[in-house]
């Protein structure tokens, strides 16, 4: 049991840890039985701190210095328009940095999104230590399928600083579909809809045994339950204001009790459909009371939260657009995240997709247990001795289609009897080159794209006994069969944005392009803009489109230390590969000497956490 994984589900409301034992997930409880975690964190004026379910009364007694929804700012820059909305709907104090990255200010102590997100992980931690009575030291973390470079790596290094060895993000959606499909011997196409606290993802899948292979994802990184909780607050805000003539809404105390409220009701209208409500509040400063009673039905409520829903919708179009396939071609429907309790969410999902989701998932546990599934079977891939197996012959193989390429080796796998820890290299198509640019306009440098072939590194695999989320019901059942094989998952995820960099004109030049198999990799051939040049910065943008304003600069690549030369005889190759927890690795080769280049990417809003003091967390 020492090289047990835990999987874990860091989510912007709760997180959920599990673990494989004996080959079946185990979902990890607290001392109080509770297998939910709130991501809240409590501060003491001494530095000490309470979090999880300990932590959640203090948003009603000191919102001011207790931190929920650290997941919406992690990995973001502050002077980002979506980060600059969100601070003024929070009761603590946000500032900015040197980095650039926001601080949250805590009696007076600076603490990075990701330093938050670090407490949460290690309480997690310590939960699975005590509940197994032993120590843990590796883990695989759940992402939003939309989220960036500067999240990833943020969320990454918050795993780190809680003392633990990520070994690997995967996307919070895959995750769901591995604990659905895994070990069950499954060929379908899957929509997982994924409604969270704070983000909404939607992954189009094709499961076909253990290959889960992403044929399309969309989603916002700001769209979540929350919103329908701030939806009734403002209500209530405004019902307070017109009916006693005062404005609460800058009252952080009152307003975390209405959230109090509003989750209430929200949570109550799933079982009911009117609910009566009575709040009272004292007006700051005077004896005056204020007191609101009022009735809400679930229509009601739909009506006012209505939009919210429909903009999840619009993003599952988007992404089967992608995917290039219509909503009849859709198999099974996955729903998950705490989001998707809600009658109406639940309702316009199963109108939109005309079919019935799968009974018997728990939405709010599913992800952490197939973190889990995987983080297992990467251990027992790592521990299982190296089979030898026939080749296959290549020359067939070069005249192949990847689907049909993994069908092949699927039937290769079935008659040999071997089966593979890792891959073989996902063969990718050359993305659309636009023409050549002239950077020497800019001061920066001349751009001549070229695509030589690349090959992507390997996919982590490895067996997993079977494990589920979940029960299933025989309504959704397939006919009996003989049980699968215990082959480690395959996971083929892919790039949720294009990256890229500005030319001349306002257009980005896309060279790593979205909806991308990972592992990735792609290369371009620069030269300088000018004689005897030695340093060169490009911004490196991220989105889907191709005009640079309607993208978000991720960060910038500079290439130091080139040695002089004309600049018609500097050759510069630059490698941008996005590995399979979706990060960008970047590698520059002076094509002259053949001598690696130096490179430096510096992400936006990079918080340097490195240097946050994590002594108070580990000791």
């Amino acid at each position: 049991m020492s090289d047990i994984v835990l999987g874990i589900d860091l989510g912007t409301s709760n997180s959920v840890v599990s673990v494989m034992l004996e080959g079946e997930p185990i979902v990890i409880p607290d001392e109080a039985g509770n297998r939910i975690h709130p991501s809240i964190v409590y501060f003491f004026e001494d530095g000490s701190t309470v979090i999880g379910n300990d932590a959640r009364p203090f948003l009603m007694k000191d919102p001011a210095h207790t931190v929920y929804s650290a997941k919406r700012l992690i990995g973001r820059p502050f002077d980002s328009p979506d980060l600059r909305v969100l601070i003024g709907s929070f009761p603590f104090k946000i500032v900015s940095s040197g980095d650039g990255a926001p601080r949250l200010n805590i009696y007076g102590a600076l603490h990075p999104p990701e330093g938050i997100s670090a407490r949460v992980l290690l309480h997690l931690k310590e939960l699975a230590e005590n509940y197994l009575g032993m120590s843990v030291s590796k883990a695989v973390i759940t992402v939003p399928a939309n989220f960036d470079e500067g999240q990833r790596r943020a969320t990454k290094r918050a795993g780190e600083l809680a003392g633990l060895e990520v070994l690997r993000l995967i996307n919070e959606p895959t995750a769901a579909a591995l604990a659905y499909g895994h070990g069950q011997n499954r060929r379908e196409k899957v929509a997982i809809y994924d409604f969270g606290g704070g983000t909404f993802d939607i992954t189009v899948l094709e499961i076909r045994q253990n290959v889960f292979q992403v044929l399309s994802t969309a989603g916002n990184s700001y769209l979540g339950g929350d919103d329908f909780d701030n939806r009734l607050v403002q209500s209530m805000l405004t019902a307070f204001e017109k009916q006693y003539g005062y404005d609460l809404s800058g009252e952080e105390v009152i307003i975390q009790r209405l959230k109090n409220v509003a989750q209430n009701i929200k949570h109550r209208l799933s079982e009911q459909d009117l609910v009566t409500a009575r709040v009272s509040e004292m007006v700051p400063g005077t004896l005056t009371e204020l007191e609101l009673e009022f009735s809400l039905s679930r229509d009601a409520f739909n009506k006012r939260c209505g939009d919210i829903v429909e903009q999840s919708l619009t993003t599952c179009e988007e992404a089967l657009q992608i995917a290039g396939m219509q909503r009849a071609e859709i198999d099974h429907l996955v729903l998950v995240g705490g989001t998707t309790r809600v009658p109406l969410v639940a309702q316009r999902v199963r109108e939109f997709f005309n079919r019935e989701p799968v009974a018997g998932i728990n939405p709010d546990e599913v992800v952490s247990v197939g973190a889990a599934i995987f983080g297992a079977s990467m251990i027992e891939t790592e521990e299982a001795p190296e089979p030898m197996a026939p080749a296959m012959p290549v020359s067939h193989m070069d005249h192949m289609s990847d689907d049909e390429w993994i069908e092949e080796l699927d039937e290769f796998e079935e008659d040999t009897g071997i089966h593979r820890s890792s891959p073989p290299p996902l063969r990718q198509a050359p993305p659309e080159i636009p023409s050549s640019n002239d950077w020497g306009a800019t001061g920066q440098w001349e751009h001549r794209p070229q695509t030589p072939p690349v090959t992507p590194g390997q996919i982590h695999g490895g067996n997993a006994h079977g494990g589920d989320a979940f029960q299933r019901q025989p309504a959704y059942q397939p006919a009996p069969q003989a049980p699968a094989p215990a082959r480690s998952p395959l996971l083929i995820d892919v790039t949720p944005h294009a990256l890229g960099i500005a030319t001349v004109g306002g257009v980005m030049d896309i060279i790593i392009e979205r909806n991308g198999s990972l592992p990735l990799a792609r290369a371009r051939h620069f030269s300088t803009s000018r004689d005897d040049q030695t340093r060169v910065v490009l911004p490196i943008y991220s989105g889907n489109s191709r005009r640079i304003e309607e993208n978000s600069q991720l960060g910038v690549l500079e290439l130091v230390n080139i040695p002089p030369g004309p600049r018609e005889d500097v050759q510069i190759e630059v490698q941008f590969e996005v590995d399979t927890n979706g990060m960008l690795n970047v590698r520059a080769t002076d094509l002259r000497t053949g001598m690696n280049q130096m490179a430096r990417l510096s992400i936006l809003g990079d918080s340097n956490a490195d240097y946050y003091d994590t002594s108070d967390l580990l000791m």
